[in-house]
């Protein structure tokens, strides 16, 4: 069975029956970082594997609750990319400065004579 097998197998379903990051990581050996792309590119083959504070699960096999679950973790997941596109869009306009910067600082070296 493959890291990536264990790890799925041992996801319980609904939010109630979150594993933690460190228990998946004791059973199938990986780092936390492994077991993040792990679960990652299980998310981009389609698998839905949820997470909140108490670890990974899988959506509640209840249709009601699992729509619940899935709202709250997109909600979280929005809410994260807008802040890192905030800060992105923050850390461009402070490279445009620097920019600037050594433009002014290219035409200060610029012999006018």
């Amino acid at each position: 069975m493959s890291e990536s097998d264990v790890i799925i197998s041992s996801l319980g379903f609904g939010a109630e029956n979150a594993v933690t990051a460190d228990y998946l990581q004791k059973i199938s050996g990986l780092d936390g970082r492994t077991l993040r792309l792990v679960i990652q590119e299980q998310r981009r083959m389609g698998l839905c594997v949820l997470s909140s504070i108490d670890g990974y699960f899988r959506p509640s096999l209840n249709t009601d609750q699992a729509y619940l679950e899935c709202h709250k973790f997109n909600a979280t997941m929005r809410a994260r990319a807008v802040s890192s596109f905030e800060t992105a869009r923050i850390t461009e306009l402070y490279m445009r400065s620097l920019d600037h910067q050594i433009a002014l600082e290219n035409f200060d070296n610029i012999d006018l004579v």
